[in-house]
């Protein structure tokens, strides 16, 4: 190459010399932007971070708060059923009062019931009215006899001996 061609005009010097320094800042401008795009999505990351900690932390104690009310409402749906049966028991023993009272004497339907378990074992009744007026209820099984209040005042004895499985007591002791 002769000198001609490698003789580089001062104007062209200077032309490469403003280009260098505009590529120069706008390497330093590129090079700011990426530290800035990197400072935002390390910001990024750290929110992301914090809310997913957030969101892991709430429901948690979602799951919490719901455990607690579905015990509660678990706790009250047992106080309602247990009130529902007794509800229940409560008007089923009224509707049996009162078919009882259609059948037997004003009241008796309490009676019946403290008496009752008496009369299943046998026994001397004692309650309201006298020795003919039926006033205590007895609900009887088949083969069971009721013995008249006079009779049973002639031989108590001998009826108690009979309820007990110990009759004729005078032959237990030899007698005739």
């Amino acid at each position: 190459m002769d000198r001609a061609e490698l003789a580089i005009t001062k104007g062209e010097l200077e032309g490469l010399g403003d280009l260098s320094q505009k590529t120069q800042a706008n390497l330093e401008a590129l090079a700011l932007t990426q530290s800035h795009t990197h400072q935002r999505i390390q910001d990024l990351s750290r929110a992301l971070n914090l809310l997913d900690a957030t969101t892991d932390r709430s429901l948690r104690r979602l799951t919490r708060r719901l455990d607690t009310f579905q015990a509660r409402a678990d706790r009250f749906a047992d106080k309602v059923v247990s009130a529902m049966k007794r509800a229940a028991k409560a008007a089923a023993r009224k509707g049996l009062d009162r078919l009882l009272g259609r059948f037997l004497p004003s009241g008796s339907g309490p009676l019946l019931e403290a008496i009752a378990p008496a009369l299943a074992r046998g026994g001397i009744i004692r309650g309201p009215g006298g020795p003919r007026e039926d006033r205590i209820p007895a609900l009887l099984s088949n083969g069971e006899a009721v013995i008249p209040a006079a009779s049973v005042a002639r031989h108590r004895a001998s009826v108690q001996a009979l309820i007990n499985g110990t009759f004729p007591p005078r032959l237990a002791k030899g007698g005739i």
